[in-house]
């Protein structure tokens, strides 16, 4: 026979369900005890039970740690795990409000702090009244020209780059159609995240080979790894244990290609040769350690000066 592993909450909730299951026959004496172990079995070992924290029991079954588990609905809502909600138990049931100070206004426009232990709820339930839980940091972020987030864990407003230095400056920010997301274009002094790349978004869940667009970087990262990581065979890997003098000889032969494309007018040819022009340069970057971030930063500059340039010759 097969045992079923059953997720119980602790407190009161949980202990409804097991009278409720040992009435049926599904009881443990272990249970009864005065006992620290937080796994039981049935006496006939049908049932095995977890008692766990309440917002762990759709960790558990979204997990496979547990077949089913109980758990109030203020949980589910909360956490939303991965599960299907199989019955109504009837019991257990609680209402949920927002207590203040007697005189205290919420509905008045002033940046609302609210303490509970389900900010997804509240976040959720002030959303739907026009209310933005995290509006003070979006000012100080519009007031300062850097991001400024709430960090649910700390429980805090923060400066990205206080401790790292790596601070972001506001370029543009633009709200979606609902006005409910914003999307922060930055300049960065440093990696976005805390674990030191460049982006939190850098692991791919799934990429569609046909589908996906080629770019200057995803070609940077394929030389990077081939320097990094030797293919025998590789022309890319052949190039960097030849090292700097045949890298920029190569850049020189591709140049020369490219000119005499160019006087010879043959736009196909050309197009040909400046992508060889580019292939080699890039590899010359890697090799030096320069970023495509590090060009982008230069042209960028030169677009300011040039633009000051014209401005003073218009005049």
């Amino acid at each position: 026979m097969q045992t079923l592993n059953i997720a119980l909450p602790k407190g009161r909730l949980g202990e409804k369900v097991y009278k409720m299951l040992d009435e049926l026959g599904f009881g443990s004496r272990d249970m009864t005890k005065d006992s620290r172990k937080l796994i039981f079995e049935s006496e006939n070992g049908a049932v095995r039970f977890f008692w766990v924290k309440p917002s762990d029991v759709g960790i558990y079954v979204e997990r496979g740690a547990a077949d089913i588990g109980v758990a109030g609905k203020d949980i589910l809502r909360e956490y939303s795990p991965d599960v299907y909600e199989l019955a109504d138990l009837g019991f257990g049931k609680c209402r949920m409000c927002v207590a203040g100070r007697v005189g205290v206004d919420p509905e008045y426009d002033r940046v609302l702090r609210v303490a509970t232990k389900f900010p997804n709820i509240a976040r959720e339930y002030y959303a739907s009244r026009g209310r933005d839980m995290n509006k003070e940091s979006l000012e100080i972020s519009m007031r300062e020209g850097r991001t400024c987030f709430w960090s649910r864990s700390r429980g805090e407003l923060w400066r990205k780059g206080e401790t790292s230095g790596n601070v972001q400056h506001i370029v543009k920010i633009t709200a979606d159609c609902d006005r409910d997301a914003l999307l922060v274009l930055v300049k960065k002094d440093g990696p976005a995240c805390h674990t030191g790349a460049e982006s939190c978004f850098g692991e791919d869940i799934y990429k569609s080979e046909k589908l996906s667009e080629f770019s200057i970087k995803s070609l940077m990262r394929v030389i990077e790894g081939r320097k990094t990581s030797p293919v025998d065979g590789s022309y890319t890997t052949y190039l960097f244990e030849k090292g700097m003098d045949k890298i920029l000889k190569k850049v020189g032969e591709e140049s020369t290609e490219v000119i005499i494309a160019g006087c010879g007018k043959d736009r196909g040819e050309t197009v040909y040769e400046i992508c060889d022009l580019i292939y080699h340069v890039l590899v010359l970057m890697v090799e030096m350690g320069i970023s495509y971030d590090d060009i982008l930063r230069e042209l960028s500059s030169r677009h300011v000066v040039d633009h000051k340039i014209k401005q003073e010759k218009m005049k």
